[in-house]
């Protein structure tokens, strides 16, 4: 009965052993961060010139939204500074179930160039970074169309996996009219 049982456990942890091994492979399980195409400037009415005293939203538009995150936190800076005019930034999401792209919305009262930055971090929930890493490598880099800035991706590992994302963009406010 004893050799019967030792042989049933010894399945039993060659079986469990199999199945983590597949799933580690398991395209279906890979996490990916979500990967941008812009950084949008418009005003609520959506012009793309924007002038002093007015409110305006900054938007990292999707190209893709990433898969398997577990949360992502965001976090906005203007001129590498903390936004110190009004400033109302989404922070950051948990699950699966948020896709949505993360805003700013800001009034600046001086004329000038200015550059905003959006810091995120991703971490995942499933159990590898193989087909990302396969595609992009541990960095990624990429100009917005217009050469105003870019996108940065950061593959940096831990006990979840986790990616880092950095985006910045130039842009120019009016005198008001």
């Amino acid at each position: 009965m004893k050799t019967f049982q030792n042989l049933l456990i010894l399945a039993s942890v060659v079986l469990v052993t199999a199945s983590c091994s597949e799933d580690n492979n398991n395209e279906k399980y890979s996490i990916e961060p979500p990967m941008f195409s812009d950084m949008t400037i418009k005003t609520l009415s959506g012009s793309s010139r924007i002038h002093t005293g007015e409110k305006f939203v900054v938007t990292m538009e999707h190209q893709s939204v990433g898969k398997n995150l577990l949360r992502g936190t965001y976090k906005w800076k203007l001129n590498e500074e903390s936004v110190a005019e009004y400033h109302q930034g989404s922070n950051g999401f948990i699950g699966n179930t948020e896709n949505t792209n993360p805003t700013d919305t800001l009034i600046i009262n001086e004329p000038g160039t200015y550059t905003i930055s959006l810091a995120a971090e991703y971490e995942g929930s499933g159990n590898n970074a193989v087909s990302w890493q396969k595609k992009y490598g541990s960095y990624f880099s990429q100009y917005w169309t217009d050469n105003m800035g870019k996108v940065s991706y950061q593959y940096v590992g831990g006990y979840y996996y986790k990616y880092k994302v950095n985006a910045d963009r130039k842009f120019t406010v009016l005198s008001a009219e």
